[in-house]
């Protein structure tokens, strides 16, 4: 695998490493599901946020842990929502409101 480029935040609060924190790595698309895998350990973020693509108004992403994929990870999204805005991905251009859709892989049938 080759570097990839994160950023660390820390959810619900608004002191430094409190709260919950995350991983998100923005461009992650070109990492196969073993290389997600080992992101979390190797910067060691129990939740991280993988985006595998995004447009104006959404970011299709999974969210790994140590040990397995996270079908959601709330936290984890706030973080990763925060960093797609602060890169200018998701850009609400100065409206009060702005709403965005997260995709995430869903499970094939039960």
């Amino acid at each position: 695998m080759d570097s990839v480029s994160f950023a660390f935040y820390d959810a619900f609060t608004d002191i430094a490493f409190g709260g919950n924190q995350a991983g998100v790595v923005s461009d992650a698309a070109r990492l196969d599901a073993s290389d997600m895998q080992r992101v979390p350990k190797e910067i060691g973020v129990p939740a991280t946020g993988l985006v595998t693509a995004s447009g104006e108004d959404w970011v299709e992403a999974r969210f790994m842990s140590f040990v397995i994929e996270l079908p959601m990870c709330g936290h984890g999204t706030l973080c990763l929502a925060t960093w797609m805005v602060e890169l200018g991905v998701l850009d609400w251009h100065g409206r009060a409101s702005f709403e965005a859709a997260l995709r995430l892989p869903t499970a094939g049938p039960c």
